[in-house]
Protein backbone atom coordinates (compact mmCIF):
# COMPACT_ATOMS: atom_id res chain seq x y z
CA UNK A 1 0.00 0.00 0.00
CA UNK A 2 1.23 3.49 -0.87
CA UNK A 3 0.35 6.56 1.16
CA UNK A 4 0.53 10.16 -0.05
CA UNK A 5 -0.54 13.48 1.48
CA UNK A 6 -1.90 16.64 -0.07
CA UNK A 7 -3.19 20.06 0.89
CA UNK A 8 -6.34 21.06 -0.99
CA UNK A 9 -8.60 24.13 -0.85
CA UNK A 10 -12.10 23.82 0.58
CA UNK A 11 -15.30 25.04 -1.04
CA UNK A 12 -16.83 27.20 1.71
CA UNK A 13 -20.36 26.75 0.32
CA UNK A 14 -20.38 22.96 0.26
CA UNK A 15 -17.43 22.35 2.63
CA UNK A 16 -16.11 19.77 0.16
CA UNK A 17 -12.51 19.47 -1.01
CA UNK A 18 -11.82 21.11 -4.35
CA UNK A 19 -9.88 19.34 -7.16
CA UNK A 20 -6.28 18.79 -6.12
CA UNK A 21 -4.95 18.39 -9.65
CA UNK A 22 -5.53 22.08 -10.41
CA UNK A 23 -3.08 23.22 -7.70
CA UNK A 24 0.44 24.21 -8.83
CA UNK A 25 2.19 23.17 -5.60
CA UNK A 26 3.33 19.97 -3.94
CA UNK A 27 3.13 19.36 -0.22
CA UNK A 28 6.60 18.92 1.31
CA UNK A 29 5.84 18.61 5.03
CA UNK A 30 2.96 18.98 7.48
CA UNK A 31 2.60 19.16 11.25
CA UNK A 32 -0.68 19.23 13.18
CA UNK A 33 -1.01 20.03 16.88
CA UNK A 34 -4.11 19.28 18.96
CA UNK A 35 -4.09 20.86 22.39
CA UNK A 36 -6.67 21.57 25.11
CA UNK A 37 -5.83 24.30 27.60
CA UNK A 38 -7.69 26.24 30.25
CA UNK A 39 -9.66 29.24 29.10
CA UNK A 40 -11.01 29.25 25.54
CA UNK A 41 -8.76 26.97 23.47
CA UNK A 42 -8.75 26.88 19.67
CA UNK A 43 -7.96 23.13 19.95
CA UNK A 44 -5.95 22.84 16.73
CA UNK A 45 -3.05 24.46 14.88
CA UNK A 46 -0.73 23.43 12.08
CA UNK A 47 2.30 24.24 9.96
CA UNK A 48 2.98 23.22 6.37
CA UNK A 49 5.62 23.61 3.68
CA UNK A 50 4.81 23.49 -0.01
CA UNK A 51 6.98 23.60 -3.11
CA UNK A 52 5.67 26.02 -5.74
CA UNK A 53 6.87 27.72 -8.96
CA UNK A 54 8.84 30.95 -8.59
CA UNK A 55 6.58 33.96 -8.19
CA UNK A 56 3.59 31.94 -7.00
CA UNK A 57 1.44 33.90 -4.55
CA UNK A 58 -0.30 31.54 -2.14
CA UNK A 59 -3.94 32.50 -1.54
CA UNK A 60 -4.98 32.36 2.13
CA UNK A 61 -8.16 30.44 2.83
CA UNK A 62 -9.66 27.22 4.13
CA UNK A 63 -7.59 24.15 3.27
CA UNK A 64 -7.79 20.46 4.10
CA UNK A 65 -4.88 18.12 4.71
CA UNK A 66 -5.77 14.76 3.17
CA UNK A 67 -4.16 11.34 3.04
CA UNK A 68 -4.57 9.03 0.06
CA UNK A 69 -3.98 5.31 0.45
CA UNK A 70 -3.56 3.24 -2.73
CA UNK A 71 -3.19 -0.55 -3.12
CA UNK A 72 -3.63 -2.95 -5.99
CA UNK A 73 -7.41 -2.86 -5.83
CA UNK A 74 -8.62 0.56 -4.70
CA UNK A 75 -7.71 4.00 -3.38
CA UNK A 76 -9.15 5.72 -0.34
CA UNK A 77 -8.84 9.41 0.55
CA UNK A 78 -9.58 10.63 4.06
CA UNK A 79 -9.17 13.99 5.83
CA UNK A 80 -6.66 14.65 8.59
CA UNK A 81 -7.45 18.27 9.47
CA UNK A 82 -9.12 21.36 8.02
CA UNK A 83 -7.81 24.85 8.84
CA UNK A 84 -7.49 28.46 7.80
CA UNK A 85 -4.08 28.53 6.10
CA UNK A 86 -1.86 31.46 5.09
CA UNK A 87 1.77 31.96 3.99
CA UNK A 88 4.42 33.49 6.26
CA UNK A 89 7.71 33.15 4.33
CA UNK A 90 9.49 31.35 1.50
CA UNK A 91 12.94 30.15 0.45
CA UNK A 92 14.00 30.05 -3.20
CA UNK A 93 16.14 27.07 -4.15
CA UNK A 94 16.86 25.39 -7.51
CA UNK A 95 14.20 27.36 -9.36
CA UNK A 96 11.37 26.61 -6.91
CA UNK A 97 9.97 28.33 -3.84
CA UNK A 98 9.57 26.48 -0.55
CA UNK A 99 6.69 28.35 1.07
CA UNK A 100 6.03 28.12 4.82
CA UNK A 101 2.34 28.06 5.76
CA UNK A 102 0.56 28.40 9.10
CA UNK A 103 -2.75 26.72 9.87
CA UNK A 104 -5.37 28.04 12.31
CA UNK A 105 -8.37 26.27 13.78
CA UNK A 106 -11.89 26.49 12.36
CA UNK A 107 -12.68 28.19 15.71
CA UNK A 108 -10.40 31.13 14.86
CA UNK A 109 -13.22 33.37 13.48
CA UNK A 110 -15.02 33.07 16.84
CA UNK A 111 -12.04 34.72 18.54
CA UNK A 112 -12.32 37.69 16.16
CA UNK A 113 -16.02 38.47 16.70
CA UNK A 114 -17.29 40.48 19.69
CA UNK A 115 -20.59 40.22 21.56
CA UNK A 116 -23.00 43.11 21.23
CA UNK A 117 -23.81 45.31 24.19
CA UNK A 118 -26.94 44.12 26.00
CA UNK A 119 -26.94 40.62 24.51
CA UNK A 120 -28.19 37.98 26.95
CA UNK A 121 -29.88 34.58 27.39
CA UNK A 122 -33.05 34.35 29.44
CA UNK A 123 -33.31 32.08 32.47
CA UNK A 124 -34.60 28.61 31.59
CA UNK A 125 -33.93 28.95 27.85
CA UNK A 126 -32.19 26.37 25.67
CA UNK A 127 -28.62 27.69 25.68
CA UNK A 128 -27.42 25.37 22.94
CA UNK A 129 -29.45 27.33 20.39
CA UNK A 130 -27.52 30.49 21.29
CA UNK A 131 -24.22 28.65 21.01
CA UNK A 132 -25.14 27.25 17.60
CA UNK A 133 -26.15 30.72 16.37
CA UNK A 134 -22.84 32.24 17.46
CA UNK A 135 -20.73 29.51 15.86
CA UNK A 136 -22.68 29.58 12.60
CA UNK A 137 -22.48 33.36 12.48
CA UNK A 138 -18.68 33.31 12.68
CA UNK A 139 -17.31 30.29 10.80
CA UNK A 140 -18.34 28.53 7.58
CA UNK A 141 -17.53 25.13 9.12
CA UNK A 142 -20.58 22.88 9.67
CA UNK A 143 -21.68 22.71 13.31
CA UNK A 144 -24.03 20.35 15.14
CA UNK A 145 -25.03 19.60 18.73
CA UNK A 146 -25.57 16.21 20.34
CA UNK A 147 -28.39 17.11 22.69
CA UNK A 148 -29.31 20.34 24.48
CA UNK A 149 -29.15 22.03 27.88
CA UNK A 150 -30.85 24.93 29.67
CA UNK A 151 -29.43 27.55 32.03
CA UNK A 152 -30.81 28.22 35.50
CA UNK A 153 -30.18 31.96 35.59
CA UNK A 154 -30.01 34.99 33.32
CA UNK A 155 -26.75 35.10 31.39
CA UNK A 156 -25.71 38.63 30.34
CA UNK A 157 -22.67 38.99 28.08
CA UNK A 158 -20.09 41.68 28.72
CA UNK A 159 -19.53 43.94 25.69
CA UNK A 160 -16.23 43.18 24.03
CA UNK A 161 -16.31 39.51 25.00
CA UNK A 162 -15.40 37.31 22.04
CA UNK A 163 -17.74 34.73 20.59
CA UNK A 164 -15.16 32.10 21.52
CA UNK A 165 -15.13 33.07 25.21
CA UNK A 166 -18.92 33.18 25.27
CA UNK A 167 -19.32 29.79 23.60
CA UNK A 168 -16.82 28.10 25.89
CA UNK A 169 -18.31 29.83 28.93
CA UNK A 170 -21.81 28.57 28.18
CA UNK A 171 -20.65 25.05 27.37
CA UNK A 172 -18.56 24.76 30.53
CA UNK A 173 -21.51 25.71 32.73
CA UNK A 174 -23.24 22.55 31.50
CA UNK A 175 -20.18 20.29 31.39
CA UNK A 176 -20.07 20.37 27.59
CA UNK A 177 -17.15 20.66 25.18
CA UNK A 178 -16.24 21.29 21.54
CA UNK A 179 -14.86 18.60 19.26
CA UNK A 180 -13.42 19.26 15.79
CA UNK A 181 -13.63 16.49 13.21
CA UNK A 182 -10.87 15.93 10.61
CA UNK A 183 -13.08 17.48 7.92
CA UNK A 184 -13.35 20.64 10.04
CA UNK A 185 -16.94 20.13 11.16
CA UNK A 186 -17.64 21.24 14.74
CA UNK A 187 -19.53 19.08 17.22
CA UNK A 188 -20.92 20.38 20.53
CA UNK A 189 -21.52 17.67 23.08
CA UNK A 190 -21.49 16.71 26.71
CA UNK A 191 -18.04 15.77 27.97
CA UNK A 192 -17.56 11.99 27.84
CA UNK A 193 -17.43 10.36 31.26
CA UNK A 194 -16.37 6.85 30.26
CA UNK A 195 -12.89 5.98 29.04
CA UNK A 196 -12.83 5.21 25.34
CA UNK A 197 -9.94 2.78 25.67
CA UNK A 198 -8.57 1.03 28.76
CA UNK A 199 -5.06 -0.37 28.94
CA UNK A 200 -4.28 -3.56 30.78
CA UNK A 201 -0.88 -4.41 32.28
CA UNK A 202 0.11 -6.20 29.10
CA UNK A 203 -0.86 -3.26 26.88
CA UNK A 204 1.23 -0.58 28.57
CA UNK A 205 4.03 -1.09 26.08
CA UNK A 206 1.81 0.41 23.36
CA UNK A 207 2.24 3.82 25.02
CA UNK A 208 5.91 3.54 25.93
CA UNK A 209 7.56 1.26 23.39
CA UNK A 210 11.20 2.21 24.01
CA UNK A 211 13.56 3.84 26.49
CA UNK A 212 16.80 5.54 25.47
CA UNK A 213 19.90 4.98 27.60
CA UNK A 214 23.37 6.50 27.29
CA UNK A 215 26.67 4.94 28.43
CA UNK A 216 28.88 7.92 27.56
CA UNK A 217 30.67 8.97 30.77
CA UNK A 218 33.22 11.27 29.15
CA UNK A 219 31.60 14.40 30.61
CA UNK A 220 31.43 13.06 34.16
CA UNK A 221 34.16 14.58 36.42
CA UNK A 222 36.65 11.92 37.55
CA UNK A 223 38.59 13.64 40.33
CA UNK A 224 38.25 14.61 43.95
CA UNK A 225 39.63 17.31 46.21
CA UNK A 226 41.17 16.80 49.63
CA UNK A 227 40.94 19.77 52.00
CA UNK A 228 42.77 19.76 55.31
CA UNK A 229 41.45 21.15 58.55
CA UNK A 230 42.91 24.54 57.74
CA UNK A 231 40.98 24.83 54.45
CA UNK A 232 43.91 24.15 52.18
CA UNK A 233 43.57 21.90 49.12
CA UNK A 234 45.93 18.92 49.14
Amino acid sequence: MQMSYRLVPVNTWTWDSMPYESQPWQLVSASVTKEVQDGSPLLESGSFTISAPLGYDFTPGWYRLEAKAVDDFESVTFPITTMWVYATSDVVDHGRAAITLVGKSVLLPLSERMMLKGDFIAKGSNAINKVLDLVRDATPAPVSALGSFTINDYYVFDPGTTYLDTVWGLLKTAGWCIQISPDGSIVLREKPVDAKYKLSEGQRSTLRTSINRSYDRSDIPNRYKVIDRFGNEA
